[in-house]
């Protein structure tokens, strides 16, 4: 999350320093190099988590797809009531 945020960061200095007057191509050049090494950190760290992410989100989804089912089962379904428990249940 830091080195998306100091992506953005950096990103947005390099766009008013080429927006400046006059411009300094010095500044612009570093500014450029630093986006450049920023995303390559935000790459690898990327790299590193979208796995691990992956398998969280399986599970997470596994998980509330077995609460589902298991909510499904245990509600209970009005066409296997007998006619006599309508009836008690309807007493006036």
């Amino acid at each position: 999350m830091v080195a998306g945020a100091e992506l953005k960061a950096v990103h947005g200095q390099l766009k008013s320093a080429e927006e400046a007057t006059p411009v300094n191509d010095k500044k612009v050049q570093a500014l450029k190099e630093r986006v450049v090494d920023v995303a390559t950190v935000l790459q690898k760290k990327l790299e590193t988590i979208t796995p691990i992410v992956s398998f969280l989100l399986e599970q997470s989804v596994g998980v509330i797809k077995g609460h589902h089912a298991d909510k499904s089962a245990d509600k209970p379904n009005d066409n296997n009531e007998s006619k006599k428990d309508k009836v008690d249940t309807y007493a006036p």
